[in-house]
């Protein structure tokens, strides 16, 4: 009988390298030029990777919650540009920063439990 592959080595080169760009704070456009695949793709791999370490129904809140904090982030830094005081600046460097590690720490709790 064939001993079945954990789900850590189930993980393809690339869709690690995606998740390990997507840890470090990448957009999925910025993953999509670096890797030259679409960013529709670099995000189905992503979902894979993740889906793959924790199950599907993990996977879905984690990719919605993923595109809420996409969603916030492409309208923070939207604002960011016509901000015109300092205090507008200041809250709105919290929120993208406050948004971009909580992305991080999604995936990047993930790919934790794939080293384990």
């Amino acid at each position: 009988m064939a001993k079945k592959k954990s789900d850590a080595e189930e993980i393809t080169p690339r869709q690690r390298r995606i998740a390990d760009l997507r840890v470090s704070g990448r957009t999925f456009e910025e993953i999509a030029a670096e890797v030259g695949i679409s960013p529709e793709k670099a995000h189905a791999e992503a979902g894979r990777v993740f889906a793959s370490l924790v199950g599907e129904d993990a996977a879905t809140i984690r990719t919605q919650s993923e595109l809420r904090l996409d969603n916030v982030l492409v309208h923070a830094n939207r604002d960011l540009r016509g901000a015109s005081t300092q205090s507008e600046r200041s809250t709105l460097y919290g929120i993208i920063l406050r948004a971009e590690s909580q992305r991080a720490l999604l995936l990047g709790l993930s790919l934790k439990r794939a080293d384990q």
